[in-house]
């Protein structure tokens, strides 16, 4: 029997040992990293099924719930919630798994748990009815609720949102392979500050040149929380998008849909196909890629204005 070379044999253990390490040490930091920015902000909390979960209130008038993307938090919304809040009551919250929010013992990470989520901030604020905008996954829980609960949505804003039934397979970001063994934790263990900011940078501003070194930060350090990075696997696995894609078309709310022209992780084209299947949809293009509402604030603070007082 011929013997592997000796140099087959140490690549063969080499992999055998960077697999065990994969799995045997979590990926992270395991306290999260403070944030300048959040002590500024009206940061209050809820308990939904014993944990603590976080959000920014600020303004009066309207119920204006802002829902953050996979992989950030309310930080993503930090250019918007001062004008929108001098004509609403603006809500940023922090999914369960993002930001510093805590997560339920028993949660699944799946539309049917943000929709909860959704719902139990919906009764602890004691509000009727929500306006709901949602940038990439954001999008996608605030168009599973609205589909859910019509009767509490008063209007609809989908920024480069999820929801369509081919979500994962039109995504040109790293996290669709987030779900394959072995290279989802090694993803995970490669995320880096200059990691986040080259991603930032490159691909989720058209223009990077905008991209402030607080902002690669700000994201990174509530990012980098070992928890979070840990939900982000398991969002992956358990959100189900055909269940949105199945429901658009029963939607009665107002909505408007804003995309980057330049997106380079969901395609400007889905925005086109959205539009389709929801009534009466308004859709609109800005020249951003993934986030409008960071990269052009100003543009899309008017857009939601102007769509809502219509």
């Amino acid at each position: 029997m011929n013997r592997l070379p000796k140099i087959a044999t140490a690549t063969l253990i080499i992999i055998a040992a960077s697999i065990v390490w994969i799995y045997a040490v979590e990926p992270g930091h395991a306290n999260p990293i403070p944030s300048v920015w959040r002590p500024s902000q009206h940061v209050q909390s809820f308990e939904h099924q014993g944990a603590r979960i976080d959000y920014i209130e600020e303004g009066q008038g309207p119920a204006l719930l802002l829902l953050h993307g996979g992989g950030t938090w309310g930080y993503s919304f930090h250019k918007n919630i001062g004008t929108l809040a001098k004509h609403f009551r603006v809500i940023v919250l922090d999914m369960p798994g993002h930001g510093f929010s805590e997560i339920p013992e028993n949660y699944g990470y799946s539309l049917l748990d943000t929709r909860n989520v959704i719902e139990a901030l919906r009764r602890h604020l004691g509000v009727d009815r929500l306006i709901i905008a949602g940038n990439s996954w954001g999008g996608g829980w605030a168009l599973d609720y609205a589909e859910h609960f019509p009767e509490h949505t008063a209007a609809l804003i989908l920024i480069d949102a999820a929801g369509l039934a081919d979500t994962v397979e039109a995504d040109q970001s790293s996290w669709p392979y987030l779900t394959v063994p072995i290279l989802g934790r090694a993803i995970l263990h490669g995320v880096f500050r200059f990691t986040v900011a080259d991603g930032y940078r490159s691909t989720l501003f058209h223009d990077g040149s905008k991209v402030r070194e607080s902002t690669i930060d700000e994201v990174y350090n509530a990012l980098s929380w070992t928890p979070n990075l840990l939900a982000q696997i398991k969002y992956q696995k358990n959100l189900k998008w055909e269940e949105t894609d199945v429901r658009m078309s029963t939607l009665r709310c107002p909505v408007l849909i804003i995309w980057g022209q330049y997106d380079e992780y969901l395609d400007p084209s889905m925005a086109s196909r959205m539009a389709f299947k929801i009534p009466d949809a308004t859709l609109v293009f800005l020249p951003t890629s993934h986030l409008p509402q960071e990269e052009d604030p100003g543009s899309v603070n008017q857009r939601i204005l102007d769509f809502l007082s219509q």
